[in-house]
């Protein structure tokens, strides 16, 4: 998110971007483990609330769902994490 934006006035792809880029900033650091319980729990409120604010739009929600379970599955596959679905 930009500097000065608000979750309340973020749009659902600023919100998904913004756990896209700590998300794989967590795993290009190795932070996988309990250390990281925090940092995770951000980007699961971010999506989440990503995904609050897309239902206003439910004839996008299925491709943007879609488009960012891809987006979230290449993270974990670059860094050899099993990848199922």
């Amino acid at each position: 998110m930009g500097a000065g934006e608000s979750f309340a006035t973020a749009s659902p792809e600023t919100l998904l971007q913004a756990a896209e880029r700590l998300f794989g900033a967590m795993l290009r650091g190795g932070c996988l483990g309990r250390t990281s319980a925090l940092e995770l729990l951000v980007v699961d409120a971010l999506v989440t609330y990503a995904f609050e604010r897309a239902s206003d739009d439910p004839e996008h929600l299925e491709d943007q769902a879609e488009r960012a379970m891809i987006k979230l599955a290449s993270f974990a596959a670059a860094v050899g994490a099993p990848v199922t679905g």
